[in-house]
């Protein structure tokens, strides 16, 4: 959706749309339940800065479904933050 987009608003102009690595090696190196903790925690992170980018980019976004997108995505993804954790938090 994104990609179609960028492609239909701004056809001339060559913007990179990338995320950050993501550093795997603990990810890697665990297995059982501290794989499950690690993933979780990666992926909580990983949420928590996608929801630092959207409410930073809100206020600027110039299209009404970008933004909508924008706001889904924070909701969307702080509620799955809510259940990483208590999933995390039921791991012993």
């Amino acid at each position: 959706k994104m990609q179609s987009w960028k492609k239909n608003w701004y056809p001339k102009e060559n913007v990179a749309m990338e995320m950050p690595k993501m550093d795997m090696s603990k990810l890697e190196a665990a297995s059982g339940k501290e794989f499950d903790k690690e993933f979780l925690a990666m992926m909580t992170k990983h949420h928590q800065d996608g929801i630092k980018m959207m409410n930073a980019s809100m206020p600027k976004l110039q299209h009404k479904e970008a933004k909508s997108l924008a706001e889904k995505g924070v909701k969307k993804q702080t509620a799955e933050i809510e259940q990483m954790e208590k999933l995390q938090s039921a791991i012993q």
